[in-house]
């Protein structure tokens, strides 16, 4: 379940190529109907997941970085009510 739903979520954030995504779902489902015990089958997940790290990290190298995370508008800031000046005569 755990491959299942870290490639559905890299794959609505676009991290994952396709074909990556296609052997996560194939990986899965293999696990989630293998009825042996064979010692081979406890390499899958720790094998996909060191696919996935080195998919990512080259993903990540090749992918340009964003100059600000978040950009500010470029608008003009407006008022949403008029200011009100209060003119104060501490004289006593």
């Amino acid at each position: 379940m755990y491959i299942i739903a870290t490639t559905r979520l890299a794959r609505a954030r676009e991290l994952l190529p396709r074909w990556l995504a296609v052997v996560s779902y194939l990986a899965a489902t293999f696990l989630l109907v293998s009825t042996t015990f064979h010692p081979a089958i406890l390499l899958i997940f720790p094998g996909w997941v060191v696919l996935l790290s080195v998919v990512l990290l080259l993903e990540a190298r090749r992918r340009p970085t964003a100059p600000d995370p978040l950009p500010r508008p470029h608008t003009v800031p407006t008022p949403l009510a008029p200011e009100v000046h209060h003119d104060h005569d501490d004289r006593a």
